[in-house]
């Protein structure tokens, strides 16, 4: 490093770009084992030109990365991508969202929710600006997606949820019913109940009409915050029941993590501790299997409570 530092800026930035090359052509039938290096040393070279080849490596580096569960260095990979891409002489809008939406995703699984929400929002943003209708409804579903989790909205949520419905293919009822359901999430956080529960009924009756599991899941999944669980939890359980089996014979990793860990809330609410432990072993192996830290916390919460109901005070200090 004191070696490095003792070059002109100039000098390292030659030294990275003929890096890159020799690398590239020394593994030229096999990439993957050195993309991190190839992102790390065209990045570094960017800065006088090659902005194409930073993007795509990092791009790249940043997809294996998402392969390999590291969700922190694809997040940082996704970042130099965005980076560099401003370099360019005439930026692609349309490559800005494609890295935004693949840097929340990255965000959101690493654990870091809020700078994943504010991600999700400029991608948002964009698609608004640009004009770009089904876009704007894919980043309006992500950023409430991450939101509820947080148990927060930004206020220009239910505006956006507003005019991606507003522009939506009227024969498109798939996307309605997920758009539906995510507005009902969002004006859960209003405290607008009554529109809240008028979208998500018609979410789910457009959802069994759509014939589309992978739908009706992302519908059935927003009982946990349209429901009050106070007066609501059987209904609440039914629901998030039936989304926990359609998310095991989808085999998506992604859904039965979320419905798994949603459904120990109204059953908690309902005292069914027999039903609710057995499920809470599977989110535990689940969320440790996928290394994913936000179910951990949520499995770790419930083991924690369940502990304290049962008198396992030790347990529950763990």
């Amino acid at each position: 490093e004191v070696l490095y530092a003792q070059h002109p800026l100039a000098e390292r930035i030659r030294l990275h770009r003929k890096t890159a090359e020799r690398l590239g052509q020394r593994h030229a039938k096999d990439l993957e084992p050195v993309l991190p290096q190839l992102a790390h040393h065209w990045f570094e070279a960017a800065r006088v030109g090659h902005v194409p080849e930073a993007v795509e490596y990092c791009r790249r580096a940043g997809e294996q990365a998402l392969a390999r569960r590291a969700y922190g260095e694809a997040a940082a990979q996704f970042e130099h991508a965005l980076q560099v891409a401003e370099l360019a002489d005439d930026p692609d809008p349309g490559a800005r969202f494609a890295l935004l939406m693949a840097l929340g995703d990255a965000q959101f699984r690493a654990g870091q929710s809020e700078p994943a929400a504010r991600t999700y929002l400029r991608c948002a943003v964009l698609a608004q600006r640009q004009e770009w209708w089904p876009r704007l409804a894919d980043a309006v579903l992500a950023l409430q997606h991450v939101q509820g989790q947080l148990g927060i909205i930004h206020v220009a949520s239910i505006p956006l949820h507003a005019l991606a419905l507003e522009y939506l293919p009227a024969g498109d009822v798939a996307m309605r019913a997920r758009l539906l359901a995510s507005l009902a999430s969002a004006c859960r956080r209003t405290e607008d109940l009554p529109r809240g529960r008028a979208a998500f009924d018609e979410s789910i009756r457009l959802a069994r009409e759509s014939g589309d599991p992978q739908v009706l899941y992302e519908c059935l999944v927003q009982a946990l915050l349209v429901l009050q669980p106070s007066h609501e939890a059987p209904r609440q359980a039914a629901l998030v029941r039936e989304a926990l089996e359609i998310a095991e014979r989808l085999g998506s990793e992604e859904a039965a993590l979320a419905a798994n860990s949603g459904i120990l809330f109204p059953l908690s609410k309902l005292g069914a501790y027999g039903e609710l432990e057995p499920l809470l072993r599977r989110l535990h192996d689940r969320a440790d299997g996928a290394r994913h830290p936000h179910y951990r916390q949520v499995a770790a919460g419930f083991e924690a409570q369940l502990a304290i109901l049962q008198g396992r005070w030790s347990d529950a200090l763990k």
